[in-house]
């Protein structure tokens, strides 16, 4: 049986995902906790994939995924992650790991190999609402998902609040979001 293919991203209402600092200029708890984490943790070893730069952001490997790297650099070596010089055996890796999905997570430049390589069979986009924060062009990590052919099948939207105090973990929401999942439209129109 075939995986499904997604990919997971947050952005503006400009395709912004980040900055070249490899830094997300935003705090959505809500995002990270009622979407992300449910989505890439449905079965015990559910394949991530991820370029080198997002690796680099994580502290460790996502714990309960397999965590697959496409990095030019082969000889590279994490506890917890699976270094693959390209989309390929990636995916080979993805394929034999458990469960019925594949999650690509970014950054850019893997977005857009996989978007221009592999049909996506779902966009799980966040937008940022009214995100207010300056960058230089320079700054900016930007990606533009083609949603070409998908379909816009659920919305769910999530209010800016304060970071609760009885949460250690909690950073409240910086800014107001909504989460829109986009389906390939397998509907075939015939006139006959």
């Amino acid at each position: 049986m075939k995986k499904q293919l997604n990919i997971i991203v947050a952005m503006t209402d400009k395709y912004l995902i980040g900055t070249i600092s490899n830094s997300i200029p935003w705090a959505l708890t809500d995002d990270f906790i009622k979407n992300f984490v449910p989505k890439t943790t449905e079965v015990v070893g559910i394949p991530l994939i991820m370029g080198r730069k997002t690796e680099q952001t994580l502290k460790g490997p996502l714990v309960g995924r397999t965590n697959i790297v496409i990095s030019r650099n082969t000889t590279l070596k994490r506890e917890g992650f699976i270094f693959v010089k390209d989309e390929i055996e990636a995916m080979k890796v993805a394929n034999e790991s458990p469960g019925e999905t594949i999650w690509c997570i970014g950054g850019a430049e893997i977005y857009k190999l996989f978007q221009n390589t592999f049909a996506i069979d779902e966009y799980h986009i966040t937008i940022i609402k009214d995100f207010d924060k300056k960058f230089s062009k320079e700054e900016m990590i930007l990606f533009a998902p083609n949603l070409s052919g998908h379909r816009l099948i659920e919305t769910v939207e999530f209010e800016k609040r304060d970071p609760d105090p009885n949460k250690k973990r909690d950073r409240g929401n910086e800014y107001s979001f909504k989460i829109c999942v986009f389906k390939k439209d397998t509907f075939k129109a015939s006139l006959f």
